[in-house]
C-alpha cells in the first residue's frame, strides 16, 4: 500500500505539472491564472523566480524524491514487479525500419502525445500572440521566432531526463538511461531544429528592420542576444556531430564536441535569465546531481584483478567488487583507462552476476574501434602488470522482467551475446542455488568466424563449477556465417592475465552505499533546499533593496551567475558529504577483500570448441555441459523466422542483441548498438500463437477507447464537482455561456455541451467498444477482474444494503462525499451572500437561509437524478462497459431512488415552511410563465412520493401489482419535473433520461411481436420450463434475463426470469424456468396445468439482457449454492460448461453444485440441468458433483407425483422466434440510433430556437413560456427517438423475418408426459439410462440444511469461485463465509436477481 500511495502521489504531481504546460499558452493562464499566481508568489525572497520554481521546478523534484523512496522500499522488500504489466499489448512493435529504429506501440503513443502537446503549445501561443500585432510581416516573423523559442524550451524541459543515468525518475516508470537514450536523441533533434528556426527568424527580422546591430547586444535586464547566439552555435556544433555517419566513423569528435553541453547551458542561462531557466531546471538539476556523483565515483581507481584474451580478439576484464553490492542482469558500466585516453568513457554490458560472483564484476570488450584496438594491444603486452581503470556505474533495471516468461529466445550477433551472458549466469544461480524454476532458454548466436565461438566460453564465470549447468534447460544454436568448415589453423588458446593492483585501488562499490536511493533522495532534497535558502537571502538582502521587484535594474546575467554558483555549491556540498560518509564504510569493507596476486599461469587450456559442423560437441569436462547443449552450423545465417515460429510455448520472451538488421529481423528487439558495444534496450515479445497480430491491435484500440471514455467521464464529473463553487459561478459559467449562448440554442446550449453531450458520447463509444469485443471473440474474460479480487470480497451482508463488496462500498462512500461536498459548498456560497439582518422585504435571516437551503436541496436532488436512470436502461452500453448488468445494478437504482426522493421531499417541505413563514402560501398555486412552476413541481413530487411509498419491501413483495402499476408514474414525475425546472435545467439529468427513453422504445418495439413458444415442461415441484424458438444469430451469455408478458394472465405486467438455456448448446431454443410463488405465476401455472388441451399460449418477450463475458470460466473450480428456484441461473452455467467441454473440448472448472429444496418434489428441478433437445451422450469429461438437500422431509415421499409433463404448442405463423431487436450488429445500430436521434433533436430545437423563439425572446428568457419551450423540446426528442429507432428496427426486422422462415414450426404429436424423475433415492448414487452421467454425480440428503461453512472451507483448490442464488439468508451466509478470511481461495461472485 505504501508503494501504491507513493506512485499515486507522484502521478498526481506529474499530471498537475503537465497541466500547467498545457494551460500556459492560453488566455486563461495569461489573463487569470498568472495574475493570481504571480502576486502570491512574487515575494521579496525569490521575486518572479519563485513563481516559476513553485510551478515548474518543485513538482518534478518532489517526484524524484518520491521515486527514491519508492525504489528504496522496492529494493528492501524485494518486490520488483513491472509497473506496466497491463500494457503488454502496447509494448508490441509497430515500427521497425526507418529513422526512428524500433518503436513499440506505447512509445509511438507517447511520441504522438508529445507532438500533439508541442503543436498545441506553439499554435496557441501563435494565436494569442499574432492577433494583437500589426500587419507588417517583420513583426509577425519576430513574434513567430519568440514562440519557436518557447516551443524549443518545452523540448529542453524533457531533454536531460534520459541521460541522468542514476536518476529515480526513469526507474519509477520502468526505464533505464541506456534504453531511453533514443528519446534524448529525438528530443535533441527537435529542440535544435526549433531553436535554430528561432534564431533565424530573429536574424531575418533584424535585417529587414535595419536592426542587425542587435546581434551584438547584451542587455542588462533583458534577454542577451550575444549569449543566445553563443548557446546556439555550441548547440549547432553538437548537433552536427550527432549525424550517424560522423558519430560512427569519428566517435572521438562526437564525444569531445558533446562536452559543449556545459557551454550551451551556461549561455542559455545568460540568455534567458534564471527566472525563465527555472522552466527547464528540474532536468538540469537532476543531471547536475548525477554528473557530480559520477565524478566522485570515477575519482577512485578500481581494482582490476584479471583479464582473459580470447582468439576472437575479445577481452574479458574482471574487477574486484564489494560483495554487498548487487545489480541485475543487463546492467552497464562506463569505463575510462587513462593510458589509452584520459577523457573518453565508454559503456559496456556487465557479463558477471552479482549473486553467482559476489566479489567480481566482469565486462567483455570486442576489438572493433580505435579505443578498443589500443586496449587489446595494451593488455596483450607481456610486460603489463597493472592497469589504471576508473568506473562509473553499474546502471541497469530494477527488476528481472525476463523471469516472468515460461521460455526465453535470445538472438545475438557477434559481441551482441554479452548481455545474454549475465542473464544465463543469473539463471544458473537461480536454478542451482535457490532451487527455483527458471525459463527454458534457446540461444541463437551468429559469429563471423569459428574463432568467435570462443565467446561461448564466457557463459561460465572463471571461478564457477561448470557441472551445475546440467540443471539448466539451455539449448544453443551457433552459426558461423563466413566459414563453411572449421578453421583448424585458429589458435585456440584463451590467455589469462593476472594483475597486481595498487594499494590505492578499491573494489567497485555503490557511490552512496547500500541505501543509495534514500541517500540520493536526501541529496536532491537538501541541496535544493540549501539553494532556495541562499537564493532567498541573496534576493531579500541584496537584490530586492535595489529593484523592489518592480523596475528591473539589477543585471540579469549577474543574478543568473550567482544563482548558478549557489546551485553548484549546494550540489557539491551535499553530494560530497553523502559520498564521504559512505566512503568510510566502503573502505572498511574493502579491507576484508584480499588482494589476489598469486602466480597463476598466464595461459589456460585450449577452448573446448572442436569444430565439427552441425553436430553436438563434447570436450573438456569443465565445459561439457555447455558443449553438449550446443549445435554449431557453418556457412549460413540463422533462419530466424522459421526458428521463432517453431518455438513452442504460450509465454515466450524474445530478446535480440547485435546489428540493427538482426534486431529488425527478430521483430521484438531489446538492443541499441553503439560503435564499441551493443547495449540492451528493454523490449520483449509475448509469443502467444493462440492470438494473431490483429488481436493485439484490437486490444490496443479497446484500451484506447476505455481510456478516452474514462477521461470524458472524469471531465463530466469534474463539472459537477466545480459547479457549486464561486470559480464556476463567477468565472467558468460566464465564459461558457458567453461562448455557447447562441441564437440557435440559447442558455440550453451550455447545459447540453457540459452535462449532456459527454455522457452520450461515452454511450456511443461504449457501443463501438462492445461491438469490437463481440466480434473479436473476447467475451471470455479470464482475468478481467483478477486484479480486483481483494476489493470484490463482501464487507456487509445485512439489510438494508444486502451483500456489499469493498469496491461497491468505496464508490458509495465516494458518491456520498460528492453529495456532501456539493450541498455544503452550495450552502457556504449561498449563505455568504446573505445579509446578517432582515432585508427590505422584511425577510428574516433564517427565512432567507431556509430559502437558500431549499434551493440547494433541489440541486442536490438533480445530482442524484443524473445517475438514477443509468441502472434501469437495460440495453444501454454504459453498464456493460463497466462490467455491470441491469439486474445486478438494480439495487443502485433503488439506493439512488431513496436518496433522491428524500432530498426532493426535504426540498418541497422547506419551501412550504418558507412560504408559510413569509405569508406567501399562495405561491403553491403559482405556475409562472418564465420562471419555475411551483404547481408542476408539486405534482412531480406527489407522483414521486406515490412511487416511493410502494417501493418499500413489504409492500413490493406482498402487493407486487400495486408496486408495478404505481411505478409507471415515473412518466408523470419526469414530465412535470421538466415543466417545473425548464428544459435548460433538465439537461443536467437528460443523459440518463435520454438513454432510458431510447431503451424503453426499443423494448416497446420488440414486445410488439409475439414470441414463438414451442413447448413447456411442468414439474411436480410446480415449476414450469418455457421453451421459445430463437434466432440462431442471437447469442447471449449465462446469467442473462428476459422479461415476459402473457396477455392471458395480465396484459400489462412484465416479469423478469433467468434464461436457463445456453445459446451455444441450443442454438434454436431459449428457455426460462418459472416457479409458482406469486399471483401471476400461480395464474400461469393453472393455465398450463389445465386438463383442457393447450394449442397455443400467447407471450411477448423483451431481451435477453445479461453480461458480456463469462467471468466464471476464469476460476479453476466453481461452487454453486442454490436454494429452491435459485438453481435456475446455475442451469445456464452448467449447460454452457457442457458445451465447452463436450463440443469445444476445452478445459472447464470443476463444479460443486449445492442445492437446497423444501420437498423431494423439488428435486425434479435437477432434471432441467440437461436441455430437452440436447444431444448429450457423455458427461464424464465434465467434473460435476451435485449435493442436493431436502430440508423438510426425512425420506422420499412415495405419494408425490413423479412425472414431468411436457406440452407442445402450435404457434401461429405470425409468431416469431426471439431475435435481437437490432440484429447481430446491435451495438453498432444502437450507437447509430443514439447519435443520429440526438443530432436530429439538436437540429430541430436549433431551428425552433433560431426562427421561432429567438425573434420573440432574444435569449432573455423573460418572454417565451418555459412550459411551451419544454413541451416542444420533449416533443422533438420523442419524434427523433421514435424515427431513428423505428427505422433501425424495421431495417433489421427484414433480416430477422428471413431467418424466421428457415426455423421449422415444431408441432409433432409428442406425448404429454415423460418418464418419472430420476432423483428420488436418499443418500445413494442413482442410475438410469438417459441421464446416467448426471445421476451418478448426484447425492441426495434428507432432513437437514447443507453445512455450508464446512463444505466451503473444506473444498480444495487454489482459485475457487463461489456463487449463491436463492433466499436472502442463504446468500448472506455464503458471502459471510467467503469474506471471513478463513479461506483465501474462495472468491464470492455476487449475482442478484432481486427485483
Amino acid at each position: 500500500m505504501g508503494t501504491k500511495a507513493v506512485k499515486l502521489l507522484a502521478t498526481v504531481l506529474f499530471l498537475g505539472w503537465l497541466m500547467m504546460w498545457v494551460m500556459m499558452p492560453t488566455y486563461t493562464y495569461a489573463n487569470s491564472w498568472s495574475k493570481v499566481l504571480y502576486p502570491k508568489t512574487n515575494s521579496t525572497y525569490f521575486g518572479m523566480q519563485g513563481t516559476n520554481m513553485l510551478i515548474f521546478t518543485i513538482p518534478i523534484l518532489l517526484i524524484a524524491v518520491l521515486g527514491c523512496i519508492y525504489l528504496h522500499i522496492q529494493q528492501k522488500t524485494g518486490h520488483s514487479k513491472r509497473l506496466f504489466r497491463c500494457a503488454e499489448a502496447w509494448k508490441r512493435i509497430v515500427l521497425v525500419r526507418g529513422p526512428f529504429g524500433i518503436v513499440s506501440g506505447i512509445e509511438l503513443a507517447f511520441c504522438l502525445s508529445f507532438m500533439a502537446l508541442l503543436i498545441w503549445y506553439f499554435s496557441c501561443f501563435m494565436v494569442t500572440g499574432l492577433e494583437n500585432l500589426h500587419e507588417r510581416w517583420e513583426h509577425k516573423l519576430k513574434a513567430t521566432g519568440l514562440r519557436l523559442g518557447l516551443a524549443g524550451n518545452l523540448c529542453l524541459v524533457f531533454l536531460f531526463f534520459p541521460v541522468t543515468r542514476g536518476s529515480s525518475v526513469l526507474r519509477v516508470i520502468g526505464l533505464t538511461s541506456e534504453s531511453s537514450i533514443k528519446y534524448h536523441i529525438w528530443l535533441g533533434h527537435i529542440a535544435m531544429a526549433l531553436l535554430t528556426c528561432h534564431g533565424l527568424c530573429y536574424i531575418i527580422s533584424w535585417v529587414a528592420t535595419d536592426h542587425i546591430h542587435k546581434m551584438l547586444e547584451w542587455s542588462k535586464v533583458k534577454a542577451s542576444n550575444v549569449a543566445g547566439e553563443i548557446a546556439l552555435l555550441s548547440g549547432l556544433i553538437m548537433w552536427a556531430t550527432t549525424i550517424p555517419r560522423i558519430r560512427r566513423k569519428m566517435f572521438e569528435i562526437f564525444f569531445y564536441s558533446h562536452q559543449l553541453y556545459a557551454l550551451f547551458l551556461f549561455f542559455f542561462l545568460m540568455h534567458v535569465g534564471i527566472a525563465f531557466f527555472c522552466y527547464i531546471l528540474p532536468g538540469v538539476f537532476l543531471f547536475m546531481v548525477d554528473r557530480f556523483l559520477r565524478y566522485l565515483q570515477s575519482s577512485s581507481k578500481v581494482r582490476l584483478v584479471s583479464a582473459r584474451l580470447l582468439p576472437s580478439e575479445a577481452v574479458e576484464l574482471n574487477f574486484a567488487k564489494n560483495p554487498s553490492f548487487s545489480y541485475n542482469p543487463l546492467s552497464i558500466i562506463f569505463i575510462n583507462i587513462p593510458s589509452i585516453s584520459s577523457l573518453q568513457w565508454h559503456p559496456f554490458t556487465v557479463t558477471s552476476n552479482s549473486n553467482l560472483e559476489p566479489q567480481r564484476l566482469s565486462v567483455v570488450i570486442k576489438k572493433e574501434g580505435s579505443w578498443t584496438e589500443k586496449l587489446y594491444k595494451t593488455i596483450s603486452s607481456s610486460s603489463l602488470v597493472h592497469l589504471n581503470v576508473s568506473v562509473e556505474g553499474p546502471y541497469g533495471p530494477n527488476s528481472m522482467d525476463f523471469l516472468r516468461h515460461d521460455s526465453l529466445v535470445m538472438v545475438s550477433g557477434g559481441s551482441g551475446i554479452t548481455p545474454f551472458i549475465s542473464m544465463i549466469r543469473e539463471l544458473i544461480y537461480i536454478r542451482t542455488t535457490t532451487k527455483s524454476p527458471t525459463p527454458s532458454v534457446l540461444l541463437i548466436c551468429s559469429f563471423k568466424n569459428s574463432a568467435d565461438l570462443t565467446m561461448l566460453d564466457l557463459l561460465f564465470p572463471v571461478s564457477s563449477n561448470a557441472s551445475q549447468l546440467a540443471q539448466l534447460q539451455l539449448r544453443i544454436e551457433a552459426f558461423v556465417t563466413r566459414e563453411t568448415t572449421p578453421n583448424e589453423s585458429n589458435e585456440l588458446i584463451i590467455q589469462t592475465k593476472w594483475f597486481k593492483p595498487n594499494s590505492s585501488d578499491v573494489p567497485i562499490f555503490p557511490v552512496l552505499g547500500s541505501n543509495n536511493w534514500l541517500w540520493l533522495g536526501a541529496i536532491v532534497l537538501s541541496s535544493f533546499a540549501a539553494f532556495l535558502v541562499l537564493t532567498g537571502l541573496l534576493t531579500h538582502y541584496y537584490i530586492y533593496p535595489r529593484e523592489q521587484n518592480t523596475i528591473p535594474n539589477y543585471p540579469l546575467a549577474l543574478r543568473s551567475l550567482l544563482s548558478l554558483l549557489f546551485l553548484c555549491v549546494s550540489i557539491v556540498a551535499t553530494s560530497s558529504a553523502a559520498f564521504l560518509w559512505n566512503k568510510k564504510r566502503n573502505a572498511t569493507e574493502a579491507k576484508k577483500i584480499q588482494n589476489m596476486e598469486a602466480p597463476i599461469p598466464t595461459t589456460s587450456t585450449n577452448s573446448p570448441w572442436i569444430y565439427s559442423a552441425n553436430c553436438e560437441l563434447e570436450s573438456v569436462p569443465r565445459q561439457s555441459s555447455i558443449v553438449g547443449a550446443t549445435n554449431v552450423h557453418f556457412g549460413k545465417r540463422p533462419d530466424l523466422k522459421e526458428m521463432l515460429l517453431e518455438c513452442k510455448g504460450s509465454n515466450i520472451g524474445v530478446m535480440a542483441s547485435g546489428p540493427s538488421a538482426l534486431r529488425h529481423a527478430s521483430c521484438t528487439p531489446l538492443v541499441t548498438s553503439r560503435k564499441h558495444q551493443p547495449k540492451l534496450i528493454r523490449g520483449e515479445k509475448e509469443m502467444d500463437k493462440a492470438r494473431s497480430s490483429q488481436d493485439g491491435g484490437r486490444k490496443m484500440v479497446l484500451k484506447a477507447m476505455q481510456l478516452l471514455a474514462a477521461l470524458v467521464f472524469i471531465g463530466w464529473l469534474m463539472i459537477w464537482i466545480i459547479m457549486p463553487t464561486n470559480t464556476y459561478r463567477n468565472n467558468w459559467s460566464l465564459k461558457l455561456r458567453a461562448q455557447t449562448n447562441s441564437t440557435y440554442f440559447g442558455r440550453q446550449g451550455t447545459s447540453i455541451i457540459t452535462n449532456t453531450l459527454p455522457i452520450l458520447f461515452i454511450a456511443v463509444l461504449g457501443c463501438v467498444y462492445l461491438h469490437l469485443v463481440k466480434k473479436g471473440g473476447n467475451s471470455q474474460s479470464h482475468s478481467s477482474s483478477h486484479n480486483l479480487l481483494a476489493w470484490k470480497r463482501p464487507l456487509f451482508m445485512n439489510w438494508p444494503l444486502g451483500v456489499v463488496s469493498g469496491i461497491e462500498l468505496t464508490f458509495c462512500f465516494m458518491f456520498l462525499l460528492l453529495l456532501i461536498w456539493f450541498y455544503s459548498t452550495y450552502l457556504v456560497v449561498g449563505f455568504s451572500n446573505l445579509h446578517s439582518s432582515s432585508d427590505d422585504d422584511g425577510e428574516e435571516l433564517w427565512q432567507a437561509r431556509l430559502d437558500s437551503a431549499a434551493i440547494r436541496l433541489g440541486l442536490l436532488g438533480d445530482l442524484c437524478c443524473a445517475f438514477l436512470f443509468f441502472p434501469v436502461a437495460r440495453g444501454s452500453s454504459l453498464l456493460p462497459l463497466l462490467g455491470f448488468t441491469s439486474e445486478s445494478s438494480i439495487r443502485y437504482h433503488v439506493w439512488l431512488g431513496h436518496i433522491t426522493m428524500a432530498v426532493f421531499s426535504a426540498h418541497g417541505i422547506c419551501y412550504i415552511i418558507y412560504w408559510a413563514a413569509t405569508n406567501q402560501i399562495d405561491e403553491m398555486l403559482k405556475w409562472a410563465k418564465t420562471d419555475v412552476s411551483n404547481v408542476a413541481g408539486e405534482i412531480a413530487l406527489l407522483a414521486g412520493l406515490a412511487l416511493w411509498a410502494m417501493t418499500f419491501p413489504r409492500i413490493r413483495r406482498k402487493m407486487f401489482e400495486l408496486f408495478y402499476y404505481t411505478h409507471h408514474l415515473y412518466v408523470v414525475f419526469l414530465f412535470f419535473y421538466l415543466m417545473h425546472v425548464g428544459i435548460s435545467h433538465f439537461c443536467y439529468i437528460l443523459p440518463g433520461v435520454y438513454l432510458f427513453m431510447v431503451d424503453r422504445y426499443l423494448r416497446f418495439l420488440q414486445s410488439r411481436s409475439k414470441a414463438r413458444l414451442v413447448s413447456a415442461r411442468l414439474l411436480p415441484s410446480e415449476a414450469i420450463e418455457l421453451n421459445f424458438a430463437k434466432s440462431t444469430g442471437l447469442a447471449f451469455e449465462p446469467l442473462s434475463t428476459v422479461f415476459i408478458n402473457v396477455p392471458s394472465v395480465s396484459s400489462l405486467q412484465w416479469h423478469p426470469f433467468t434464461v436457463s438455456s445456453s445459446s451455444n448448446l441450443e442454438p434454436e431454443r431459449l428457455s426460462v424456468i418459472i416457479k409458482k410463488e406469486g399471483s401471476w405465476t400461480q395464474k400461469l401455472y393453472r393455465t398450463l396445468a389445465s386438463p383442457l388441451p393447450q394449442d397455443r399460449l400467447q407471450a411477448s418477450v423483451e431481451g435477453p439482457y445479461g453480461p458480456v463475458s463469462k467471468n466464471f470460466l476464469r476460476y479453476e473450480s466453481l461452487i454453486l449454492v442454490s436454494g429452491g428456484s435459485g438453481i435456475t441461473p446455475f442451469i445456464a452455467i452448467i449447460r454452457e460448461l457442457i458445451y465447452q467441454r463436450t463440443t469445444l473440448n476445452k478445459p472447464t472448472p470443476a463444479i460443486l453444485l449445492i442445492s437446497a429444496f423444501k420437498t423431494s418434489a423439488d428435486l425434479t428441478m435437477l432434471d432441467l440441468l440437461l436441455p430437452i433437445s440436447g444431444n448429450i451422450s457423455d458427461l464424464r469429461g465434465l467434473e460435476l458433483k451435485i449435493e442436493a438437500f431436502v430440508t423438510r422431509q426425512k425420506s422420499p415421499a412415495d405419494d408425490e407425483p413423479k412425472n414431468i409433463r411436457s406440452i407442445w404448442f402450435k404457434p401461429l405463423p405470425s409468431d416469431v422466434p426471439i431475435a435481437a431487436v437490432l440484429g447481430p450488429n446491435g451495438w453498432l445500430w444502437l450507437s447509430a440510433i443514439i447519435s443520429s436521434s440526438f443530432v436530429s433533436f439538436l437540429i430541430l430545437i436549433g431551428i425552433l430556437q433560431r426562427y421561432y423563439i429567438y425573434p420573440i425572446d432574444h435569449n432573455t428568457n423573460e418572454v417565451y413560456s418555459y412550459a411551451a419551450r419544454s413541451a416542444l423540446n420533449l416533443l422533438f426528442m420523442c419524434i427523433c427517438i421514435v424515427a431513428a429507432a423505428s427505422a433501425a428496427v424495421l431495417w433489421n426486422k427484414k433480416g430477422n423475418s428471413k431467418e424466421a422462415k428457415q426455423i421449422q414450426n415444431i408441432d409433432a404429436p409428442t406425448p404429454t408426459s415423460s418418464p418419472s424423475s430420476w432423483f428420488y433415492n436418499a443418500d445413494r448414487e442413482l442410475e438410469s439410462v438417459p441421464q446416467e452421467s448426471l445421476v451418478k454425480a448426484t447425492k441426495v440428503h434428507y432432513g437437514g440444511r447443507p453445512p455450508l461453512k464446512k463444505m466451503l472451507l473444506e473444498f480444495e483448490g487454489s482459485d475457487v469461485g463461489v456463487m449463491a442464488s436463492g433466499p436472502r439468508g442463504l446468500r448472506h451466509e455464503v458471502a459471510a463465509i467467503c469474506s471471513s478470511g478463513l479461506a483465501n481461495n474462495l472468491h464470492f461472485e455476487s449475482i442478484s436477481f432481486n427485483w
